[in-house]
């Protein structure tokens, strides 16, 4: 669970530190008192990184795990019947 939530909270920082060094390497230094151009950008990185982990979040909350020293059999068909993707155990095989 601490890898997911320091994915997630990696992907909402990643623009503010890019918006950073953007910052350093044009010889800037940001002003606490923004104007309405830079509120919007700021506003607009806070959002990108909101999406990306609420995109990421969904993402990998949908992936399904395999039991351990199972193996993956891929869709096929069987006797005219599509038989959809699984994991198996191993002894099974």
């Amino acid at each position: 669970m601490i890898r997911v939530i320091l994915t997630e909270l990696t992907l909402f920082l990643a623009p503010f530190a890019l918006y950073g060094i953007y910052l350093a390497v044009r010889g800037r230094r940001p002003q606490w008192s923004m104007d309405r151009r830079a509120a919007g950008r700021v506003f607009g990185l806070a959002m990108a990184g909101a999406v990306l982990a609420v995109g990421f979040l969904l993402l990998f909350g949908e992936q399904r795990s395999a039991p351990p020293g199972s193996r993956y059999i891929p869709p096929h068909m069987e006797d005219g019947v599509y038989v959809p993707g699984r994991f198996v155990p191993r002894e099974t095989l």
